[in-house]
């Protein structure tokens, strides 16, 4: 009888204790936040829109998003919007696809992700000469591909260049690839001169192979700006017939030198 008393008792005692409430209460609050963050099919990834719609790689990008937003709690598997690692997928994409040079996804609730890619845009190709190897080369200075096929693009060499070629990673400082792009647009708008080669032999001297055949030097220690100047003085001199039997143009140097000499500029 005692003991079914004090069980009795400890029962009452139990029923009106509020801080055993309060505690179930709580585990069942945060059980239910746990739950609608992780498994609620409301929250579930649904929808992955990729941007632009012609991307060619958008299939395996799909494939690759869906995988890794995928999370293992315990034996279940959840596609939550919430536990989508999105920076994770981003470096993982840009990573191995070299080709990308931007990617940025975003959650949009309760269960999309929206997709944008930025590709690399070619430039020119990047040519070992001793092992007959080229690479496509962007404005950056970055190789993002092996070329395969013969090109419109012209070519940039080096004296020395790398003995391993890494796709993704910059073979060129940005201002070198700058420079090599201002020259280039400066001869095709205001000539429709067109290139065919750039080679790089040191800072001071890196020459310029035009469509037509003529060569230009320039020294990229010197001021550009006033070099790009000199050149255009030069080219709007000369006649269409002398620039047929034109050998080069040298701007290295405070005077300009032309091959063969057929006139001087101080």
């Amino acid at each position: 009888m005692k003991k079914k008393h004090f069980y009795k008792k400890r029962k009452k005692r139990i029923s009106k204790n509020r801080f055993f409430w309060k505690s179930i209460g709580f585990f069942l609050f945060c059980f239910g936040i746990f739950y609608l963050i992780c498994f609620s099919p409301f929250f579930q990834i649904k929808k992955i829109s990729i941007e632009p719609k012609e991307n060619p790689l958008n299939k395996t990008i799909f494939q690759i998003i869906k995988e890794k937003s995928e999370r293992k709690i315990f034996l279940f598997t959840t596609k939550s919007l919430f536990l989508a690692n999105t920076s994770f997928i981003e470096k993982n994409i840009l990573e191995n696809f070299p080709q990308i040079k931007k990617i940025k996804i975003k959650k949009v609730f309760p269960s999309s992700l929206k997709v944008k890619i930025e590709k690399r845009k070619p430039f020119a190709k990047f040519c070992n000469k001793e092992k007959k190897e080229c690479y496509v080369l962007d404005e950056e200075g970055v190789l993002f591909s092996k070329e395969k096929e013969k090109g419109s693009f012209f070519e940039i060499s080096t004296t020395n260049p790398p003995q391993e070629i890494k796709l993704g990673e910059e073979i060129l400082p940005k201002n070198i690839v700058k420079k090599i792009l201002n020259i280039k647009e400066a001869l095709n708008k205001n000539f429709n001169i067109s290139l065919k080669e750039v080679n790089i032999f040191s800072s001071q001297k890196v020459e310029f192979k035009t469509s037509e055949g003529w060569k230009i030097y320039f020294n990229f220690e010197r001021n550009l700006k006033e070099d790009i100047w000199r050149a255009e003085i030069v080219l709007k001199i000369l006649s269409p017939e002398k620039l047929k039997k034109l050998n080069y143009i040298d701007l290295r140097f405070k005077k300009v030198y032309i091959s063969p000499p057929l006139l001087s500029q101080n």
